[in-house]
């Protein structure tokens, strides 16, 4: 994923977003599933806005998810499932 070091405007800015969005999906999943709790909540709570904004509620569900259970790990510990 290559990440400029500068983008020209707003609308650059939205098109790496959108473009790589499935990346910065899966990375937040990785982050979590790896022990990196904390990459993966600081991850999901940065795309919200995003997310939010371009109506990808589905993702923004999936991410949020992930985030707070990192979240709850980083907390807690070890959390158990929900019945």
């Amino acid at each position: 994923m290559h990440v400029p070091a500068e983008f020209s405007g707003r609308d650059s800015a939205l098109a790496w977003l959108d473009a790589e969005r499935p990346n910065l999906i899966a990375a937040v999943t990785m982050a979590a599933s790896t022990g990196h709790d904390e990459i993966a909540v600081s991850l999901s709570l940065r795309l919200a806005s995003y997310l939010t904004w371009r109506r990808r509620f589905d993702d923004l569900v999936f991410v949020s998810v992930i985030g707070r259970d990192a979240a709850r790990r980083l907390v807690f510990g070890v959390v158990k499932p929900r019945r």
